[in-house]
């Protein structure tokens, strides 16, 4: 009985690993529809998706790389009629890494592998991404993101209207008003244990 009792125990030790580290669904925010895994071997610091209507870039506030094989939340919108989306990925040594894919609601994204700067994923297409200008870098020159005082906080600054957004304690996401063109967008939250944060930007 106790040996029964000790193996139950194992396999929910177990179970319990296996779902911190590859993430599971009851982590994922509320409304969040969409999410990317990268399974690669390369770490990035930002990862975004945009088309002509809409972009979202995601970072970790504390400036650790975005988690490996695990589930990277995205609120998507206005897929109704363009769903090809330009990926975009910048590493440690500021290298961007790119691909264009189709997004869906409630579908998840793998990266499965690099070649030379080209994302692989399976979602992969070759149709263009119509009227975009996707500069990952340039987008993100100008967002303040940091951990300050045990809060997370987030303000961006752009030529489009835009929001940002912030993930704090029980992975709970509280975002800033959409504001116009060249207005600050800014939010704060209590910090949790993973300390994301978004930029939405509308075209």
């Amino acid at each position: 009985m106790k040996r029964l009792i000790g193996l139950g125990l194992m396999v929910l030790i177990t179970l319990g690993g296996i779902c911190y580290f590859f993430g599971s669904d009851f982590e994922k925010p509320e409304e969040y529809n969409y999410s990317v895994i990268n399974e690669t071997s390369k770490k990035f610091k930002k990862l975004g998706i945009s088309n002509k209507r809409f972009t979202t870039v995601l970072t970790d506030v504390s400036d650790e790389n975005l988690e490996n094989n695990r589930e990277l939340f995205f609120l998507v919108e206005k897929l109704e009629k363009d769903n090809i989306f330009s990926i975009k990925a910048i590493d440690e040594s500021e290298e961007i890494y790119e691909g264009t894919i189709k997004v869906k609601e409630n579908e998840q994204l793998i990266i499965k592998d690099i070649v030379g700067n080209k994302l692989v994923t399976n979602k992969d297409v070759d149709e263009a991404v119509d009227n975009i200008d996707f500069n990952i870098k340039n987008i993100v020159k100008n967002w303040d993101y940091k951990v300050e005082k045990n809060k997370v906080k987030s303000k961006y600054i752009g030529k489009h209207k835009n929001a940002t957004k912030v993930m704090g304690k029980d992975l709970e996401i509280k975002s800033s008003d959409i504001v116009n063109p060249n207005e600050v967008a800014n939010v704060s939250y209590e910090r949790g244990h993973r300390n994301y944060s978004w930029i939405n930007i509308y075209h």
